[in-house]
């Protein structure tokens, strides 16, 4: 794509989303890639196989950026970590398989609805439950009470204390799910499993923030090797993205440990509406 090189303000503009996106992955445990992808679609005009390609470069370099200063922080669970990362190597090969599959079957126009479609109707649940659940989340650091997931007694189970256990084949399957969803759209990592390790697993706001990132960095780092393989990454974007990421990322990493839990909730909310409303209007337009 030579018009970026071409044209100082486009990088200019690549480089201030780079901040932007680098701040929520280290604010929030979340890749970016559900802002960033349709962005660089609707707004930068990059074909969607190519967006969702490079969006898993800079997915991973923010990921592995803000996870070392969580990881060192102690902000993930050690044994959550390990299944969902594991399972989301097995998702992200067979989303990667259907994306060719509908990329083909489907002309530009149409499959960039399908993408920003599926986007919303997976953001728009999350959002809500997130909202709903935010006033009542409690401030303990580890799970104190059954939820959902404890509730499942799938072998092999994990005692994680309190009396409770978490079954440890469940949390492959979420991974795998979630790494299906970024193979095919590019969306998946934080912004699903941070919601899924509160509301439902019981972990801290700042430590389902880490450990999402255990998933960020296993699934961006296939879905590059597999999108490069077909050609769909460009340099010269991935690389402006960086940029701004490394300032964006430590900007993040900070306000992740002065806002509180709640709080912190509440802006993953916030935002996650804020962005849904952009892609309805888009689809809106489109037709």
């Amino acid at each position: 794509m030579e018009f970026l090189y071409e044209n100082p303000g486009m990088i200019g503009a690549l480089v201030a989303l780079g901040i932007f996106i680098g701040s929520l992955t280290g604010m929030f445990g979340i890749g970016g890639a559900f802002i960033a992808t349709p962005v660089m679609i609707t707004l930068i005009g990059i074909e969607s196989t190519l967006a969702i390609g490079c969006s898993m470069g800079f997915t991973l370099f923010n990921g592995a950026l803000s996870g070392v200063h969580h990881f060192r922080k102690g902000n993930y669970s050690r044994w959550a970590s390990p299944p969902v990362a594991i399972g989301a190597a097995v998702g992200i090969l067979a989303g990667f398989l259907l994306h060719l599959y509908f990329a083909s079957s489907l002309s530009g126009p149409g499959f960039e609805r399908l993408i920003n479609g599926l986007y919303f109707l997976i953001l728009i649940p999350i959002g809500l439950i997130v909202w709903r659940r935010s006033s009542k989340q409690p401030e303990s650091v580890e799970p104190n009470e059954p939820r959902l997931v404890h509730r499942i007694k799938l072998p092999p189970m994990k005692d994680v204390g309190h009396g409770l256990s978490v079954s440890l084949a469940l949390m492959f399957l979420i991974g795998a799910a979630i790494g299906l969803l970024k193979g095919l759209i590019g969306i998946g990592g934080g912004v699903i499993l941070v919601p899924i390790l509160v509301m439902f697993v019981g972990l801290s706001p700042h430590k389902a923030v880490g450990t999402s990132l255990s998933l960020v960095i296993t699934s961006s780092l296939l879905g590059l090797i597999l999108y490069a393989w077909k050609g769909q990454f460009d340099l010269w974007i991935v690389g402006a993205f960086l940029l701004g990421s490394i300032v964006g990322v430590q900007i993040g990493t900070r306000l992740n440990k002065v806002v509180d839990g709640k709080q912190l909730i509440k802006l993953f909310a916030v935002l996650i509406f804020a962005f849904s409303a952009f892609l309805l209007f888009e689809i809106v337009t489109s037709l």
